[in-house]
């Protein structure tokens, strides 16, 4: 059992090479999920940056890190607490008006929230192994970045949340999905039975419609039987919006995946960017919304990289010195439309048809117009950038962009202008079946 000594030593003085959790899987599921919902509540607080940060914003993120701290204290897993006891001190400090919420500490609430994910997912193995969890180097270094931070000292985040070894942060703070409502409350379905199961209640109601609308023709006089068959129509029709609505899930989840790579790549390319963001309630088809990460992460990464200047050319261009990066979801009866504008400097069109040249896609003296200049784009290893980074520059993207689009039944559509940034529009089918998918 944790004594009150216990936890005071726990709080000041160095961490143990190794230690045990005080808890059984149950109570460490139950804390696991609470835990991932504060950590996602910090994230989405510290990205909504343009915004600033209110009293009320600080005030619920020492609140979160404070729970944080309570209940890992409790159920001993002592770099938890360790680690929100420091961060907390600090919070306390910036909610009584002694340090300023700047960028430094935003960062580190990033860095936070990416290893208390990585120090829960470790304390999960544990519990089925022998409850026994040895220190991380993740921890040592988060505490060397606070105590920077705390001294004033971290005015620069050159170095992304993603700049790890041993994997004691994980690889973005966004992940699509929690373990930790696998546990008593909560039941796994497998994703294949529930499948067939929504194309069950399909086929039912197909059915049902079909058998009312027989039944009708032959029954124009029994008016008991067509009460029954108004009825069983209006189930059917119950029926089949319940079968729609298992497949759909709001995008919420993946704009906050997306805004965390525009943050952790503003900083490494030591860029401000402004995130807008619309439209997160909009549902879509949980299939599509996983097809859909992998291009508008792309899009995200290249209007960040690519579109939006540094702040000192968007300062000689006479721009703001913070970019601005939209990102919005709309829909109607027929249609889903995702929307990612940027107000940077625009395709340069005479260099896409230079390198189109240049890579054998087009003639060098061929004439286009604009749109087919702005067409190639989407042709296979197809890029303008001089160099190859760990960002971009290998020519793979927009055909992927486009190539998912037209899987799902859908288009994209893009717009540009000379210094005044781009528009990537993508447009699906709001109701999805499988005639509507391709591999």
């Amino acid at each position: 059992m944790l004594t009150q000594e216990n936890s005071t030593i726990a709080s000041h003085d160095p961490l143990p090479e190794s230690y045990t959790i005080v808890a059984d899987r149950s109570l460490l599921m139950d804390f696991g999920a609470a835990a991932e919902e504060q950590l996602g509540e910090i994230e989405s607080i510290v990205l909504s940056r343009q915004d600033g940060w209110s009293p009320e914003h600080i005030e619920t993120l020492f609140r979160a890190v404070h729970n944080l701290k309570a209940t890992a204290d409790f159920l001993h897993l002592l770099e938890i607490q360790h680690s929100s006891h420091l961060l907390e001190s600090l919070l306390d400090e910036t909610r009584r008006g002694e340090r300023k919420f700047a960028s430094d500490l935003a960062q580190l609430m990033l860095w936070y929230v990416d290893l208390e994910r990585s120090l829960l997912q470790r304390a999960r193995a544990a519990v089925e192994a022998d409850y026994v969890i040895k220190r991380t180097e993740g921890t040592a270094r988060f505490i060397e970045r606070l105590a920077r931070v705390k001294a004033n000292k971290l005015v620069s985040t050159a170095a992304p949340v993603t700049d790890t070894s041993e994997a004691a942060f994980p690889t973005n703070g966004a992940e699509s999905k929690s373990p930790w409502h696998e546990g008593l409350r909560y039941r796994k379905i497998d994703p294949s039975r529930l499948g067939e199961a929504i194309d069950l209640v399909t086929e039912i109601q197909a059915g049902a419609k079909a058998l009312v609308s027989r039944s009708r023709e032959i029954s124009h006089a029994d008016s008991e039987l067509n009460l029954l068959l108004a009825e069983i129509e209006s189930r059917a029709d119950r029926l089949e919006q319940l079968g729609m609505s298992m497949h759909l899930e709001p995008v919420r989840a993946l704009f906050k995946k997306i805004a965390r790579v525009v943050w952790d790549m503003s900083e490494k390319l030591e860029k401000t960017v402004e995130l807008h963001v619309s439209g997160e309630e909009v549902e879509l088809n949980r299939m599509v919304l996983e097809k859909l990460t992998e291009p508008l992460i792309h899009l995200v990464r290249n209007a960040v990289d690519h579109g939006i200047e540094s702040p000192h050319e968007r300062e000689r261009g006479g721009k703001d010195k913070a970019g601005k990066l939209e990102l919005h979801a709309r829909t109607n009866q027929r249609e889903v439309t995702i929307e990612v504008r940027d107000d940077g400097r625009g395709l340069n069109l005479e260099r896409i048809k230079q390198r189109a040249g240049e890579l054998g896609i087009i003639a060098s003296d061929q004439e286009l117009s604009r749109e087919e200049i702005i067409e190639l784009i989407f042709h296979p290893g197809m890029s303008t950038a001089q160099t190859v980074t760990d960002i971009s520059g290998r020519g793979v993207g927009m055909d992927v962009v486009r190539e998912t689009a037209l899987s799902l039944s859908g288009n994209v559509k893009v717009d540009t202008g000379n210094g005044r940034g781009t528009v990537v529009t993508i447009t699906l089918p709001r109701v999805l079946s499988k005639k509507n998918v391709r591999s």
